[in-house]
Order: structure tokens, then sequence, then C-alpha cells
């Protein structure tokens, strides 16, 4: 994987929001003028003294697909888990702008390693600083200057707000769906709330669909845990009962 990334190769299955494969070489991607034409905006109106809510309402407006929605469209990207509403209209989010305006791939650079997993032994990857990335220069064709970029990214480093708070999300966390839509629950923290935190509807944070319910964590976990207590005890107590039942599951 070093050696592909240092010869230029992309590691990534799909090309950003942007760009496309090579239809002669796959392995090579190409300016979609399209979707360029839109981060070549983003850009402009950013360097021009919009915020990041500002461009993403301005982009709404103006009607343009979200980086999701048209990806989708030009059949570079697959939607995650199927839901049981009908899935609306992808919305231009404030976070969807920021991570344009972040990506050096657009100056014609390939960025490898920008998340690593810690052993071979583990699916999980952590995200890498600058200094651990590797870097391939010219690539591909660029779609904003090197100059725009390195000015855009310095009023982003200037502009960072202080580090947020990191919560403790429990370990539950990434496991739960909603029963109404079948959605992942995404975790929010206590804020002024007296709990630990509550795990809310996907669609309805993003979407506004289904409903504005919540799982308070606190009532959550220790739920769960008595249910594990009573199958540990089941298991001990009836083993190969316990064993029938996990090898028909």
């Amino acid at each position: 994987m070093q050696s592909r990334a240092k010869a230029g190769e992309h590691l990534t299955g799909n090309p950003p929001y942007g760009y496309k494969k090579d239809p002669e070489n796959p392995k090579l991607w190409i300016i979609d003028e399209e979707a360029a034409r839109v981060v070549r905006e983003i850009f402009r109106m950013y360097l021009a003294g919009s915020n990041a809510a500002q461009i993403a309402r301005e982009m709404a407006e103006r009607g343009y697909d979200a980086p999701g929605d048209y990806l989708t469209k030009q059949k570079q990207y697959t939607k995650g888990k199927a839901v049981k509403f009908d899935t609306p209209k992808a919305m231009w989010h404030p976070g969807t702008v920021l991570n344009i305006l972040d990506k050096y791939d657009y100056c014609g650079h390939t960025i490898s390693y920008k998340w690593k997993s810690p052993s071979y032994k583990s699916h999980k990857s952590k995200k890498t600083t600058e200094d651990e990335w590797l870097i391939t220069k010219n690539t591909q064709a660029a779609i904003v200057d090197e100059e725009t970029w390195q000015t855009v990214h310095k009023m982003r480093e200037s502009g960072r707000r202080r580090k947020k708070n990191v919560w403790d999300k429990g370990p539950l966390n990434g496991f739960l769906y909603c029963p109404d839509c079948g959605c992942k629950l995404y975790f929010s923290h206590p804020g002024k709330l007296k709990t630990s935190g509550v795990y809310m509807c996907g669609y309805y944070l993003h979407y506004k669909k289904c409903s504005s319910h919540y799982t308070r964590r606190d009532e959550l976990e220790p739920a769960v845990l008595a249910q594990l207590k009573a199958d540990c005890a089941f298991a001990r107590e009836h083993e190969d009962e316990f064993i029938k039942l996990v090898e028909k599951k």
C-alpha cells in the first residue's frame, strides 16, 4: 500500500466530489467539470468572506445537489443502510463545505494515510496528524491552484475555534438503530440535561423525518446490562439449551 501511494496511486475506492475516474484508466482521476464548478465557487465565496453556513445556504438556494446525492446520481457512491422512509434530498451542511475546503486533493495531489489502523488485528482506524500524511504531488489535474488552497487553509487555521469537549459516548455507540425508521442513532452530549447523554434518530437530526424521540444513555445501559446478566445466568444453568439457541441464531 505504501509503494502504491508513493507511486501516486489512489488508495481510496471512489474519487472525491469534483473528480471522476478516467474511463480509459480507472486508476486515474479526471475533473468532473459540473461538480468542479461548485468546488471553485465554494473556494471563491470563502475567500470573499462568506462563512461555511452562508455558503451551504447559498448552494442549497441555487439548487445544487449536495455531494452525496450528486455522486449517487453519477453512480460513484452508494448510500449506507437503507431506511424505511423514502430518502429525502440531502442537505448542504456547513460541515460539508468545510470538508471540501480542507481537501488538499483539489490542488492535484494525492494524500494517503489520513486514517491509520494501529494493528492489522484491528479494523478500527484513527485519524492521523498532517505530518504523518503521505503526499504525492501532481497526480491529477488541479481544480483550485496551490496559492488559493494555501490561503484558505491559513484562514481556516486562524479561525478555528477552541477544541471541543470530547464526550464519552458509551459502549453501545454505533450499535443502536431507530425502531421506527431503521436509521442509526447518534449520540448527543448532555448539555444542560442532567443525564450522561442521549441517542437520537439520525433521520430526524439531518432531515426532520421520523420523530424527535430520544433514548437516554443512563436508562439504556442498565437495561442492556440486565439482559446480558440474565442471558449469562441462563447459559450457566442450561448450557446445552443455550448452545442450541446460539447455533440456531
